[in-house]
């Protein structure tokens, strides 16, 4: 019987944290979101919500640099965000369990 380690997993799966350059003196560290992060990300339609829950404990200063820009700005750091990790935001089902298929 083969025998699987759940570190091998870890170590596996470990990724570079994103990492946004605000100015010169200024950079964002931004980790890879865990499963529950991605599991509310499919529970949620909200685009600030999305935005919020990948940002993790940066979501407040994130905001405050996005808030004021275009919102191409904003889709632009999204998508970079969830192609840096490997999220494929259009894969994740919006609105949860509860949404509507029809």
């Amino acid at each position: 019987m083969k025998t699987y380690r759940f570190d091998q997993y870890r170590e596996d799966a470990a990724i570079e944290p994103y990492v946004l350059e605000v100015d010169e003196q200024r950079s964002i560290t931004i980790p890879a979101p865990s499963t529950d992060t991605i599991l509310k990300l499919e529970e949620t339609s909200s685009t600030r919500e999305r935005l919020m829950l990948l940002c993790g404990e940066h979501a407040d200063e994130v905001f405050g640099l996005l808030k004021d820009e275009s919102m191409h700005v904003m889709v632009r750091f999204v998508m970079d965000l969830a192609k840096h990790y490997g999220v494929d935001l259009q894969r994740v089902p919006v609105g949860g369990t509860g949404a509507s298929s029809s």
